[in-house]
């Protein structure tokens, strides 16, 4: 995983939560985005995983709904 990738998932998430106003799908894509980060962080196929975490994170700035229970 690289950073491009990251970003490219992250504009997905942008489109379903702030364009698409989908938020079970924004939601459900950020938390795939972030577990797929951790994951390659943990297994080491990151290539820069300081970068990655930090940008995956960026995706709590999207203005769009999210559900917890």
């Amino acid at each position: 995983m690289t950073i491009s990738d990251v970003a490219a998932r992250i504009e997905q998430v942008r489109v379903l939560g702030v364009e698409r106003s989908d938020n079970d799908a924004a939601h459900s894509a950020e938390d795939y985005l972030w577990e797929e980060v951790l994951e390659a962080i943990a297994n080491g196929t990151a290539r820069d995983p300081v970068a990655m975490a930090r940008l995956a994170l960026t995706t709590r700035d999207l203005k769009f709904t999210r559900w917890y229970s």
